[in-house]
Protein backbone atom coordinates (compact mmCIF):
# COMPACT_ATOMS: atom_id res chain seq x y z
CA UNK A 1 0.00 0.00 0.00
CA UNK A 2 1.26 3.67 -0.90
CA UNK A 3 0.40 6.32 0.88
CA UNK A 4 -0.70 10.08 -1.07
CA UNK A 5 0.11 12.72 0.16
CA UNK A 6 -0.92 16.51 -1.72
CA UNK A 7 0.09 20.25 -1.12
CA UNK A 8 -2.17 22.48 -2.71
CA UNK A 9 -3.26 26.38 -1.87
CA UNK A 10 -6.85 26.76 -0.64
CA UNK A 11 -8.93 29.97 -1.07
CA UNK A 12 -12.45 30.94 0.49
CA UNK A 13 -15.00 33.37 0.78
CA UNK A 14 -18.76 33.52 0.91
CA UNK A 15 -20.80 34.89 -2.06
CA UNK A 16 -24.37 35.39 -2.21
CA UNK A 17 -25.24 33.07 0.61
CA UNK A 18 -22.45 30.16 -0.28
CA UNK A 19 -19.20 29.20 1.97
CA UNK A 20 -17.15 28.96 -1.47
CA UNK A 21 -13.68 27.31 -1.33
CA UNK A 22 -11.64 26.75 -3.98
CA UNK A 23 -8.49 24.44 -4.34
CA UNK A 24 -5.28 23.65 -6.87
CA UNK A 25 -1.85 21.75 -5.76
CA UNK A 26 1.20 23.38 -6.30
CA UNK A 27 4.70 23.14 -5.96
CA UNK A 28 6.48 24.16 -2.55
CA UNK A 29 10.09 24.51 -2.04
CA UNK A 30 9.42 24.00 2.00
CA UNK A 31 7.57 20.65 1.09
CA UNK A 32 9.56 18.71 -1.04
CA UNK A 33 8.46 14.94 -2.30
CA UNK A 34 9.17 12.47 0.19
CA UNK A 35 10.21 8.81 -0.28
CA UNK A 36 7.42 7.43 1.82
CA UNK A 37 4.06 8.89 -0.23
CA UNK A 38 3.42 9.27 -3.88
CA UNK A 39 2.83 13.48 -4.30
CA UNK A 40 -0.76 12.96 -5.51
CA UNK A 41 -2.39 16.52 -7.65
CA UNK A 42 -5.54 18.53 -6.69
CA UNK A 43 -6.64 19.63 -10.21
CA UNK A 44 -8.72 22.58 -10.10
CA UNK A 45 -11.53 22.21 -7.29
CA UNK A 46 -14.49 23.84 -5.58
CA UNK A 47 -16.98 23.64 -2.81
CA UNK A 48 -19.91 25.29 -2.07
CA UNK A 49 -22.27 25.13 0.90
CA UNK A 50 -25.16 26.82 2.41
CA UNK A 51 -27.61 26.28 4.34
CA UNK A 52 -31.36 25.78 2.52
CA UNK A 53 -34.81 27.49 3.76
CA UNK A 54 -35.76 24.25 5.73
CA UNK A 55 -32.33 24.50 7.89
CA UNK A 56 -30.56 21.43 5.49
CA UNK A 57 -26.98 21.91 4.14
CA UNK A 58 -26.78 22.15 0.46
CA UNK A 59 -23.24 21.09 -0.93
CA UNK A 60 -21.56 21.45 -4.21
CA UNK A 61 -18.45 19.29 -4.96
CA UNK A 62 -16.40 19.30 -7.76
CA UNK A 63 -13.58 17.44 -7.31
CA UNK A 64 -10.97 16.30 -10.11
CA UNK A 65 -7.89 14.92 -8.50
CA UNK A 66 -5.01 12.47 -9.72
CA UNK A 67 -4.16 9.90 -6.78
CA UNK A 68 -1.24 8.50 -9.06
CA UNK A 69 -2.85 4.77 -9.05
CA UNK A 70 -0.24 2.40 -9.69
CA UNK A 71 2.76 4.64 -8.82
CA UNK A 72 5.10 4.27 -5.96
Amino acid sequence: MFYRDFVYVRHWEEEDGWLVTSSISIVYDKMPPNKLYVRGEQKPGIIRMRNTKDNKAELQWVLNSDIKVGRG
